[in-house]
Formats: structure tokens, sequence, C-alpha cells
């Protein structure tokens, strides 16, 4: 098998990379390394389980974000202004991180971060109607579906390939580098934006990382074989970054969601009063009023109210409805507060 193709860029590095990968490749054409066949037999359960899963909710999932996001862009200025107010001051405080993402995306323009999504998506759809087609083959002609009387390994295996095939390699690593670009375009700002907290946790954890050792690492030493006590100062690491973060973000919780009940209630009530202006419902607007004023501050200690007194738990249905959202924001806090972390942030 020959992986040489046609490229702009014909240096010497390029053309040692190919004799590179064309010995691997002949090396291992013929056979699969244990160690990954016995990785792939280990996960093959979960893999496949998370893979029905996708396949059964995902395309559901985009159908429907994609259904909000053209409402989003039909919508009325006024009345986008109105469904971020609310969402400011009620979901504030639990998705503190991701609001100020999307705020931050939208200062730094996002046209390359859409047109990634654009490309994966057109991906996406090729994968899923190979994939289709895959699930309906019988080559034995036994009148049972090849997928369903492989073993699971196999199945993972063959949907990989699958997914390979299918997609644009070039196509991809453009959207994942467009999307790589982005994301730490936005993490910067955040860095920026919460700068305090970022400080307070990295000051727990330089705090905990003396009395966590002494505790943790004689009973762990004895715990695990030899060979494998070079992660303990890792787990360690992970242990007091994560109680760190976590004790500094409950404290961030109550701020972020005192000022974005604020900003949400007011922002809602004044593109309430224009929207009603506007449509001549009323006389006067929100600049020739104190109405907005009382409204907004009053939605506001709502917010706040609702958002503590549940203890920044949503219901069930709406929490499994927004769970992108709480995926999202555990992502991002774990990224601004421990990204790019220093060279006495790593040691500890």
């Amino acid at each position: 098998m020959s992986i040489r193709r046609q490229s702009t860029v014909g240096s010497l590095q390029d053309e040692r990379e190919v004799h590179r990968m064309e010995k691997l490749l002949g090396k291992f054409k013929d056979k699969t390394p244990p160690a990954l066949v016995n990785l792939f037999k280990l996960l093959a359960p979960f893999i496949k389980a998370f893979c029905v899963v996708l396949n059964v909710v995902g395309p559901y999932i985009i159908k429907l974000y994609s259904a909000l996001f053209a409402i989003y862009k039909r919508l009325p200025k006024n009345v986008v202004a109105m469904l971020l107010g609310l969402a400011f001051t009620f979901f504030g405080g639990l998705f503190a991180v991701t609001f100020a993402a999307i705020e931050a995306f939208r200062e730094l323009g996002g046209s390359d971060v859409y047109t990634a999504l654009e490309d994966l998506k057109i991906d996406f759809d090729i994968v899923q109607t190979a994939n289709k087609k895959d699930d309906e083959v019988d080559d034995n002609k036994n009148g049972i579906k090849d997928v369903k009387e492989i073993p699971s390994h196999q199945l993972v295996s063959r949907k990989l390939l699958l997914v390979l095939r299918s997609v644009d390699p070039d196509r991809v690593n453009h959207a994942m580098a467009g999307l790589y670009k982005g994301f730490t375009g936005v993490l910067v700002v955040l860095r920026f934006r919460f700068a305090r907290v970022i400080a307070l946790a990295v000051s727990i954890a330089d705090h905990m990382r003396p009395l966590a050792s002494r505790i943790l690492a004689p009973p762990l030493a004895f715990l695990i074989p030899k060979e494998y006590h070079k992660w303990i100062s890792t787990m360690i690491n992970v242990l007091c970054r994560t109680v760190a973060t976590t004790i500094a973000w409950k404290i961030q919780r109550v701020l972020s969601t005192i000022q974005s009940a604020i900003k949400g209630g007011l922002m809602f009530a004044r593109a309430l009063v224009r929207f009603l202006h506007e449509n001549r419902i009323i006389s006067f607007d929100d600049e020739s009023t104190y109405l907005d004023e009382i409204l907004g501050w009053a939605l506001a200690a709502g917010g706040i109210y609702v958002q503590i007194h549940m203890n920044w738990n949503l219901p069930l249905l709406v929490d499994l409805f927004l769970w992108p959202l709480h995926v999202s924001e555990r992502v991002l806090i774990w990224s601004v507060t421990w990204m790019d972390a220093s060279p006495s942030e790593k040691g500890m």
C-alpha cells in the first residue's frame, strides 16, 4: 500500500515521513499489535453501547439544536435580547463560563468556527448514510444482518474503518484546526475575565499539595506496584487541582449568579420596553422611563433567589435537555483554570 499523494509541499521532511509511514504499514499490514487487540476487546462493549446511543440520540439532538439555531437567527433582535436576558437571569450562575464563552465568541467573530462546524456536519452526514447502508449488509445471505452476528470487537473495528473510509481527512483536519483556534482564542479571553478565581484555585492547590502528599503518598506507595510509583505524584496533583477547582468555582458561582442576574434582568427589561415601543404598544421608550429599571431589578432579584433556593439544581427534564451545556461548563472550567499552567503550577 502506498501513501504517497500529490502535495504542494515537497520538503525532505515530507519524504522522510512518507518513507517512515510506508515502512510501518509494511510491518503491520498482515497483523495487529496484540496490545491494541486486547484494548479493543476490553473497550468494545462500552464503545458499542456508546455508538448505539449516539447513533439513536445524536441525529435528534443535532436536529433539535439546528432547529433552535434557525429559529434564533430569524427572531427579531429585541426578542433575542429578551431570551438571552432570561437565560442570564435564571441560568447565569449554573453556566457562567459557558455564557461568558459565548459572549467572547461573538466578540472575536466566529466565522471560522461556523465554517468548521459546517464542514464537520458534511462528514457526519456522509458517515451516517454509509452506516445505514452498512447495517443492511448481509454478505453470507443467511437472512441475518452482518452487524448483528459478528463479535462486538469486530463490530467496533468495522465501524471505525467505515468512518475512516467515509470522511475527507483534509476537510476534517482543517475543521478541527478551525475549532481549536476558536477554542484557544476564547480560553485566552476567559482567563482574563476569570483571573481572580483562577488565582484562587491555583493558590488553594499549591497549599494543599504538601499536606496531601504527606497523607496520601505513603498508602498509595504501599498499594500501587513499584513500577507505577511514578504516577503517584500526578495522581495527587490531579486530586489537589480537582478539589481546588471545585472550591474556587463554588465561590465564583455565587458571584456569577448575582452579576449575571442583574445583567440579564436589565437586558430583558430594556429589550421588552424597546419591543413594545417599536410595535406601538406603548408610547415611551427605554430612555424616557424607569419602568425597565424597576422591572429589570425585580427580575434580577427573582433570578438570584430562584438559583440559590434551588441550590443551582435544575428539574430532571430541564437537566436532560441542557446536558450539552453541563458538559461544556465542566470542560471550560477545567481548561480555563489549568490551561498553559506555568512550571511551578505543573509541579506544584
